[in-house]
């Protein structure tokens, strides 16, 4: 009766009976755990087997309260809000066949799983798991019939708070990432749903301009094949099933009032530069990011650049990947692996710090190319500026690094000299050789172009990096080419395309 063969995408299958060890990590994988104890897997359960489960689970952590990392704590707050949805749905199964024990039991766990999400200890204020704990919440106590007001309206005030947090005064998202402006508007329109009792006018016209702001950041950030340049902790596919849902933000269905395109366009919005050219010469497609607003979906890529010509990536991002292991996850997360600039022996700060210091700070457009200028202090004691140009068939890249506290620049105030590294990753396909001190680009044994240093004082390397494609359980790997060189200086990149 209490026994099913768990599968999760490439991970098992493996064999569950009662009793189940609840905390195990067999494949050490979070989002096995996150899979198994959500308990969504056992909608396709015979009621007899769905409720020797159910009462496993909840003797494991309620009654004999045993220790499982993702209960009850931070760690496991959108498990916790999935499970409660799924148990919502598991009640309703038993009560449509009268099973007064099976609703009872869901209820039991329900009222735990409710009590953690509306504890500050584990609760994410102004984060999208925070907005859909609030959801679940408002739903649950709408499904069990509560007549709690009081506890409604704090959710629905908390769960207010942290939706508006989700984006910007510009309906730009906060989470540093394309996929997330994209994942967290069905989100958002749920609770808002959810909490419509208590919604003024002025709230519930938030969708139409969430939906415009959306679609804008993901058309400027679509690539020619319909994939997404992956900034941030972004997957290369957007949701269809998001897209499917809200037509509204999707780039590719067309709406009256769309303008025509035309053959230049530029975005830049809360760190989110995007520059599309589609004459003359092949189509240019432009995309990079500075921004930090929290630790949520951030990654150490201020001043990283994708690049597509025509098409086909040139200078790509590793991507993201949500099913890696945590070494791999932490890994594409760096600005190691990134298209920017680091400085050895000096790592980025924590994430965690009070944002500050990281953005675009001018644009401009000019026939046939654009000026970009950024900077940031995610590395202590060190400003980091870059400006992009391009025109015609060249883009320009200068890099500046200054060290506080030093003599000169480039000078730590121990007196070392810092060495620079600039960083650019190729996309997989993507061939390169060193010739005179330039390196020439190649696909297929066609030319691409040619990366070339305006100065001699450093040396180029190469190194594989981890790269997430379509496939976001697959890990393969890229070339990050590094140009090493002393700080002291500005030093000037240009990248002459065919």
């Amino acid at each position: 009766m209490g026994a099913y063969t768990l599968a999760y995408r490439r991970l098992g299958p493996l064999a569950l009976r009662v009793p189940v060890d609840w905390a195990m990590d067999p494949f050490n994988v979070l989002n096995w755990r996150h899979h198994l104890l959500s308990l969504r897997w056992m909608d396709v359960l015979a009621p007899a087997t769905l409720r020797a489960f159910l009462a496993d689970f909840h003797d494991f952590h309620f009654v004999r309260k045993q220790a499982n990392s993702m209960v009850g704590t931070a760690n496991g707050d959108h498990t916790t809000t999935i499970r409660l949805e799924y148990l919502g749905t598991f009640r309703a199964v038993f009560q449509g066949q009268g099973d007064r024990k099976g609703v009872i039991l869901c209820e039991r766990l329900m009222r735990e799983d409710m009590v953690a999400l509306l504890s500050p200890a584990v609760y994410r204020p102004g984060h999208n798991h925070g907005v859909m704990a609030d959801t679940a919440l408002l739903e649950a106590l709408d499904a069990m019939g509560s007549d709690d007001m009081d506890l409604r309206e704090s959710v629905v005030r908390r769960g207010m708070a942290s939706q508006a947090a989700l984006y910007d005064e510009a309906g730009v998202t906060r989470e540093h990432s394309v996929s997330y402006q994209e994942h967290n508007y069905p989100v958002v329109l749920r609770f808002l749903r959810a909490a419509a009792a208590g919604l003024t006018e002025v709230q519930r016209a938030q969708q139409g301009r969430l939906a415009n702001a959306s679609r804008e950041l993901c058309a400027y950030f679509t690539r020619s094949n319909g994939q997404f340049f992956p900034i941030g902790d972004s997957f290369r596919l957007p949701n269809a099933a998001i897209l499917a849902a809200h037509p509204e933000i999707d780039p590719a269905v067309a709406r009256p009032d769309d303008p025509v395109d035309a053959a230049e366009r530029l975005y830049c919005k809360s760190g989110f530069f995007s520059y599309i050219r589609e004459l003359p010469g092949p189509r240019v497609h432009f995309v990079a990011t500075a921004t930090w607003n929290s630790a949520h979906h951030k990654q150490d890529d201020e001043l990283s650049f994708c690049l597509e010509l025509d098409g086909r990536m040139v200078f790509d991002d590793p991507g993201y990947s949500d099913a890696a292991n945590p070494g791999v996850t932490k890994a594409l997360g760096t600005a190691d692996v990134h298209s920017a600039v680091t400085v050895a022996d000096a790592p980025f700060g924590g994430r965690s710090r009070r944002p500050t210091g990281s953005g675009l700070r001018s644009w401009s457009r000019h026939e046939g190319g654009f000026e970009l200028r950024g900077s940031h202090s995610r590395i202590p004691g060190i400003v980091v500026s870059r400006c992009w140009t391009l025109t015609g068939n060249k883009l320009t890249l200068t890099d500046w690094i200054k060290v506080s506290g030093g003599e000169g620049e480039g000078v730590a105030a121990d007196g070392n000299l810092r060495l620079g590294m600039h960083g650019f990753v190729l996309a997989p396909d993507v061939a390169f050789v060193e010739i005179d001190g330039c390196i020439h680009l190649s696909r297929g044994g066609d030319p691409v172009g040619m990366v070339r240093a305006s100065d001699s004082s450093g040396t180029w390397s190469a190194a594989p990096v981890p790269y997430v494609g379509t496939d976001r359980r697959q890990i393969d790997q890229t070339t990050r080419l590094v140009y090493t060189a002393p700080a002291h200086t500005a030093h000037v990149f240009e990248f002459t395309f065919a």
